[in-house]
């Protein structure tokens, strides 16, 4: 059985995450007042992501690149 992680505001390292919640995470969005939401059919799955990239190698995370490219514009 896989233990459920608990992830809160102070483990993210991300720049451009929001919130998330039991199957989805929510980040900054493409233009001005815009978030881009991902959901995620396992709880599981949101919980690796969220371990990965947002509190470990978020510039490795494709969102994170696609947000990117608006400020390099």
């Amino acid at each position: 059985m896989s233990r459920r992680v608990n992830w809160n505001a102070a483990d993210v390292r991300c720049p451009f995450y929001l919130e998330d919640n039991a199957n989805s995470i929510v980040c900054e969005g493409f233009g001005a007042s815009l978030s881009t939401k991902a959901h995620y059919a396992f709880m599981r799955e949101k919980d690796k992501h969220m371990g990965v990239y947002c509190a470990g190698r978020y510039e490795d995370c494709p969102m994170y690149r696609l947000i990117l490219q608006k400020y390099e514009e």
